[in-house]
């Protein structure tokens, strides 16, 4: 399943995603994250599980967590549970900068 067929229904519904990114977020963003050697990193995504990647795509689109959830078919609580796995295998803050990372890397 690609990123486009996943956002199809949103876009179809007339969501448009908050693009908005402040100065601050845009410059604390790792080129890299600090884990880059994690298990995992040979395959390019430093560490994150195939639904960290899935999860992390959608949520630079703009998309909520609950969003995302109905796009995966998983529930908003373990969505939650992705992103604040991968905030810390990223070594970010916050998801406008693991989505401005995705971004950097080529994921989306």
């Amino acid at each position: 399943m690609t990123l486009a067929t996943m956002i199809a229904p949103v876009a179809a519904a007339g969501y448009a995603p908050n693009a908005g990114l402040s100065t601050h977020d845009a410059a604390t963003i790792p080129a890299a994250p600090p884990r880059c050697t994690a298990v995992g990193a040979a395959d390019g995504h430093h560490g994150l599980t195939g639904r960290e990647v899935q999860v992390l795509r959608l949520l630079a689109t703009g998309l909520s967590n609950r969003e995302i959830a109905v796009l995966l078919e998983i529930s908003a609580e373990t969505v939650k549970a992705h992103v604040q796995h991968m905030l810390q295998k990223l070594g970010v803050g916050n998801r406008t900068q693991a989505a401005v990372w995705a971004v950097r890397q080529n994921l989306i």
